[in-house]
């Protein structure tokens, strides 16, 4: 804190305000002055900001290794004549071919649930998942939007996927089926 006595005494030495005002700069006179940068050794400065930098350089190369996409696809759901048995709607691929390797890190889904009439407790709708390496279902009956979390299963990223549904256990004929009439999914990739 400046007290009365350091002002006086500053007062009194003119020759430390004239240095005084020449280090205090004005914005616009910084502005066009040149700037130069001086290395320094920021491990030795500060070891825990070195090692922050470090991280950070790691863990960008990783992502960028790992690079990552998606595609998306919508088409007709399914529409049951008989219930008791599984029936699927348009089978939803990427437009284009992924990259080689890539592997599916998750799905965002949607289907449209406003066709199932008065048999929406008797409706069950799964997505299923066909890849070269395997197939796999998701109940998502409760939910008809959200995202199936899939990476630590390494599902290639051109899978085809399907809507399906059933409705009840009987197998016979249905009276004015439910149906759903649009599916969609985002599926997201790294490779």
């Amino acid at each position: 804190m400046v007290g009365p006595t350091t002002c006086r005494a500053w007062a009194s030495n003119d020759m430390r305000n004239a240095t005084m005002s020449k280090l205090l700069v004005a914005p616009a006179e910084a502005a066009n002055s040149t700037i130069s940068l001086s290395p320094i050794d920021l491990a030795k400065e500060d070891p825990e900001l070195s090692e922050y930098f470090r991280l950070y350089a790691e863990a960008e190369a990783a992502d960028t290794a790992r690079a990552a996409g998606s595609w998306y696809r919508a088409g007709s759901g399914p529409a049951p004549t008989q219930g008791g048995v599984w029936i699927g709607g348009t089978i939803l691929t990427p437009i284009s071919t992924p990259p080689a390797n890539s592997i599916i890190s998750s799905i965002g889904y949607s289907w449209d649930n406003t066709n199932l009439r008065g048999w929406a407790s008797q409706v069950s709708v799964r997505v299923v998942i066909v890849a070269s390496t395997g197939a796999w279902e998701a109940d998502v009956t409760a939910a008809n939007t959200g995202t199936i979390g899939v990476g630590a299963l390494s599902i290639p990223a051109n899978a085809q996927i399907q809507f399906q549904i059933k409705v009840g256990t009987l197998q016979v004929s249905l009276y004015q089926p439910p149906f759903i009439q649009t599916n969609s999914v985002t599926v997201n990739y790294t490779y």
